[in-house]
């Protein structure tokens, strides 16, 4: 038999840890998938360069570059 597919990827962009663990809880709750974290919109492109995710949730308001850049 062949191994399972892996679950889908959800990036969480957001540069508060305190709003990415609150939507990382929520997240792992419901299950499903896997959570990767970026602290900014440029982390958030090296992330998804090596790795695409299915979802991308991001916070509009970064420094730097911010989440309507992002998108």
């Amino acid at each position: 038999p062949s191994p399972a597919p892996e679950p889908p990827l959800i990036l969480v962009a957001d540069d508060s840890l305190l709003e990415q663990r609150y939507v990382g809880r929520i997240l792992e709750q419901t299950g499903g998938w896997r959570v990767a974290f970026a602290r900014g919109g440029e982390e958030a492109l090296a992330l998804i360069a090596k790795s695409p995710p299915a979802v991308v949730l991001t916070d509009m308001n970064m420094p730097g570059m911010d989440g309507l850049a992002l998108v």
